[in-house]
């Protein structure tokens, strides 16, 4: 019973958690992730292998993560996105453990595309925010995890880098109730 309980305390705050993300995605002056990450694609080497949106102290801010496969480094950056403003920029060395996250950069790279088309092939049938994407290799397959979303919850889409199309068996989707 227990265990139940806490499934559903659980369950309803990130409910309560995507409620308020969506109020204020949808009220706030924002830069358009998808612009971000081009600008980003066009200034920066590497490959973008994640995005996040988080609000940090009433402010709504972007982290991009980008994987060097020249230079074997991930350098993090975080925006603020009202108004695109690079906030800081750190790069590390990538460590053994991000092989596979440098195999699906090597993949996008290999198709001559960006991680903002991909995005946007994705999603081309979704009206919603991204609010999180990340490239990741599991079980032998380079895919895109998206997430999006709008006034009726979270969207998650996965979507396969080497066959360019949707993977159904990991889409899925959370609705919360309105009160």
């Amino acid at each position: 019973m227990s265990r139940i309980l806490l499934g559903l305390v659980l369950i309803s705050g990130v409910a309560f958690a995507d409620t308020g993300l969506w109020q204020y995605l949808s009220q706030a002056k924002r830069v358009e992730p998808i612009k971000l990450m081009q600008d980003v694609e066009s200034q920066f080497p590497g490959v973008i292998a994640e995005f996040n949106t988080e609000q940090d102290k009433g402010e709504l801010k972007y982290q991009i993560g980008i994987i060097n496969p020249k230079d074997n480094s991930f350098t993090e950056l975080v925006y603020r996105a009202s108004d695109g403003c690079l906030l800081r920029r750190q790069t590390e060395k990538l460590k053994s453990e991000d092989k596979n996250d440098l195999a699906a950069a090597a993949k996008i790279l290999k198709h001559n595309q960006t991680f903002s088309q991909l995005i946007m092939q994705a999603i081309q049938t979704h009206q919603a925010v991204v609010v999180y994407a990340q490239l990741e290799r599991d079980l032998g397959i380079n895919y895109l995890e998206v997430e999006l979303l709008d006034a009726d919850g979270m969207v998650k889409l996965a979507f396969d880098i080497d066959q360019q199309k949707p993977l159904p068996l990991l889409t899925w989707s959370s609705v919360w109730l309105h009160t």
